[in-house]
Formats: structure tokens, C-alpha cells, sequence
């Protein structure tokens, strides 16, 4: 899939698509997904609005969910495909590491639960380094 010939439409569904697989393999719900988004915070239900493709979604909001859901930008938008990044197993290695995983037998359930706790703890990420936002907190 190469965004360069996809229409505004198809680059949308990737996008809603994408978004909410990762906010599903993360275990958050809609709400919890728009909490951790630092200020200015959209409205509560804005990720849900999101991910139905009612609401756009400008550069550093986009910026702000690739980093939450640790995946790059341009995967996001369908430049390219990866399926590690809907894979969840593939996620939690990566996310939590992989004796973290080795831990709890790589139990989808308890994964999905530590990367929701990783979310919420360490806000966003970007290449394991903590992003800060620009009101000075993480």
C-alpha cells in the first residue's frame, strides 16, 4: 500500500483503521486514548469521533496518537505496511520487552493490561525516549 496513490478517502480509512487497532492491542477504550493526549485535550469523545472518520485530525494530533501507540506516522497513513503493528504479541515485545513477556507466558490478556499500564505511566513515546509535551509534562 503506497499513500502516493491512494485517494484523501482511502488514506482516511487506513488512518481510523490503524488508529483503532492500536488502541485496541494498547487495551484502552476511547476515552482513556483522548486522556493521555497532552493539553490542549480534544473532548472525551473525540477519539471515538476519530476513529468513525467524523473528525480530522491535524499534524501534531496525529504526532501525539503515533506516539502513544508507538508506530511511525507514515504507517499510520499507509505509506507502508508492517504487521508487526497489528500484531499483538509483536507489540508487547516491543513495548514491554521481551522478558516482561516471557513473565506472564505471553498471556494476551495480562499484555494487553501491562501495555494499557505503560500508556498510562510513561505517555508518549518515540524510539523508547519519553516525549514531553509543551506544557513541560510527559
Amino acid at each position: 500500500m503506497t499513500a502516493n496513490y491512494m485517494s484523501e478517502e482511502a488514506i482516511t480509512q487506513v488512518l481510523v483503521t490503524r488508529l483503532k487497532a492500536r488502541r485496541e492491542i494498547f487495551g484502552l477504550t476511547q476515552e482513556e486514548a483522548t486522556s493521555l493526549l497532552p493539553d490542549p485535550k480534544p473532548a472525551r469523545w473525540w477519539v471515538g469521533r476519530l476513529e468513525k472518520g467524523e473528525v480530522a485530525v491535524k499534524a501534531p494530533k496525529l504526532l501525539q496518537l503515533a506516539r502513544l501507540y508507538r508506530v511511525p506516522v507514515g504507517w499510520l497513513l499507509g505509506e507502508y505496511d508492517d504487521d508487526r503493528y497489528l500484531d499483538a504479541e509483536a507489540s508487547a515485545l516491543e513495548v514491554l520487552g521481551k522478558k516482561k513477556c516471557e513473565q506472564v507466558d505471553m498471556q494476551i490478556d495480562v499484555l494487553r493490561l501491562m501495555m494499557k499500564l505503560e500508556a498510562m505511566k510513561d505517555g508518549l513515546q518515540y524510539e523508547s525516549r519519553k516525549i514531553k509535551s509543551a506544557t513541560g509534562g510527559a
